[in-house]
């Protein structure tokens, strides 16, 4: 492909935005891409199945065996791996195409480092099923080949790897070395790629995740450097991930056994004991009737992640709303916060009607240290409804911040009045989610009371 042609179809993608690909994909959102690809919001499936969906783009010249890799990539299943749901091609504009639909994420770990590192808890969450996913695609005898902080996703409740350009190393791309980035392994520039370089690109990004640079060259890069306030065992798993050496480092299952090392064969006998122990001195337990229980999900890292929720909830308190992680939720509206007070002017403030508090699974807080603070100003029409909402505060997580902003439109007002005729407000709403329950503290901005 022609540098003009690729120069011209850079210049097409924004463009194409709203136009339809084979009749059945509509292009959404631009959600990003590069020189050579383009990656934009669609939908996939029928009816009740339908669901958001990520369509990529690539020009066809040069990638004939890309729809025979996909074909394959299609027919991997693992968790913690992004699935594809249809691929093939088509022609927009007389530019020929392939295309990839997948799993739509949320958010990225490329998203999240910008604005601040990850606590250590947070990059074991994070690293957990990362590691089970390279562990899966190495049994399958395929390299990843592009682990990076952007192909580090959050699918609803889980994290996941992206999959729409897998590597077999046995028959490497010829432009291997070409499309080699600051994460990429060194034995790349031979045309040699492995498992072990999969494994150079997680020490890599697992030094950003936690200091937001990249490892520095050493010595003509015979091993990377990394900052001595990185704490253990990340310290010693990236060490032993950047060597140059490919048959030096450290495999995944080492990598996993350091992180989450096995408990010593005298322990497990004492937690045995202990366990044999205080059951016979428990009394039978009782019969109760058989309920059906929803396993908890992997828990998500960081706060990259987009997760599942069920019907938000609503609950009421005279100062501040709370809702305890787990607790069951309630859909009737709640009763008013405070009484509708008339102050000197003649002005009858206004009062909460209806309280929702954002969904948040366990798994997102459990990434969640201290408080995450979001602020949201609402504008409230005469007749109670939310006409507009904006943030105040976001908070450093696009998942946080966008459940919070849905559970702010569906509240409900009793407007404030003036001589019994209803006012349109504006609200202040401060939401502070913790690890074991979000609080909400309403306050009533203008007409000022």
């Amino acid at each position: 492909m022609s540098a003009t042609a690729v120069s011209r179809t850079v210049e097409t993608w924004r463009q194409w935005t709203g136009k339809v690909l084979n009749g059945k994909y509509r292009l959404g959102q631009y959600l990003g891409g590069s020189n050579h690809s383009a990656v934009f919001l669609t939908e996939y499936g029928r009816g009740e199945d339908r669901r958001k969906a990520a369509v990529k783009l690539i020009p066809a010249a040069g990638e004939e065996d890309r729809l025979s890799r996909w074909e394959k990539d299609q027919g991997l299943w693992h968790p913690h791996l992004l699935r594809i749901f249809d691929k093939g091609q088509g022609e927009l504009e007389d530019t020929r195409l392939l295309y990839v639909v997948m799993e739509y994420a949320e958010e990225t770990l490329s998203q999240i480092l910008p604005a601040r590192p990850l606590t250590p808890q947070e990059v074991r969450e994070m690293l957990k099923p990362v590691l089970q996913a390279l562990a899966y695609l190495h049994g399958q005898r395929l390299v990843h080949g592009h682990v990076k902080p952007a192909n580090i996703l959050a699918v609803q409740d889980q994290v996941k790897i992206s999959s729409d350009n897998l590597i077999d190393p046995l028959r490497p791309p010829a432009t291997l070395w070409s499309d080699a980035n600051s994460y990429s392994a060194p034995e790349l520039r031979t045309g040699r790629i492995s498992p072990a370089s999969d494994v150079w690109s997680l020490g890599a990004t697992l030094v950003e995740a936690l200091t937001q640079g990249l490892p520095t060259a050493n010595g003509g890069r015979r091993n990377l450097s990394m900052p001595e306030t990185i704490p253990q065992p990340y310290q010693e798993i990236a060490r032993n991930c950047l060597v140059t050496d490919e048959t030096r480092r450290w495999t995944v299952a080492q990598i996993t056994e350091r992180l989450e090392p096995a408990p010593l064969p005298h322990m497990q006998s004492v937690v045995t004991q202990a366990v044999a122990m205080q059951r016979a001195a428990s009394p039978p337990p009782r019969k109760i009737a058989k309920r059906n229980y929803v396993p908890l999900a992997v828990v998500a890292a960081l706060v990259i992640a987009g997760f599942i929720g069920t019907k938000l909830s609503r609950q009421s308190s005279p100062s501040a709303v709370k809702r305890v992680a787990g607790a069951q939720q309630t859909s009737s509206p709640a009763s008013r916060t405070e009484p509708a007070r008339a102050t000197a002017a003649g002005l009858v403030s206004g009062a909460v009607a209806q309280q929702v508090l954002p969904d948040i699974s366990r798994g997102a807080r459990n990434t969640i240290h201290g408080k995450i603070r979001v602020i949201v100003r609402l504008s409230v029409d005469p007749t109670g409804n939310v006409a507009g909402a904006a943030f105040q505060v976001r908070g450093p997580s696009n998942y946080f911040a966008r459940k919070t902003m849905e559970a702010a439109r569906d509240w409900k007002f009793t407007p404030p009045e003036i001589d019994g005729k209803p006012l349109a407000s504006e609200w202040s709403l401060r939401f502070a989610i913790g690890r074991a329950e979000t609080e909400v503290y309403p306050s009533q901005i203008a007409p000022a009371r």
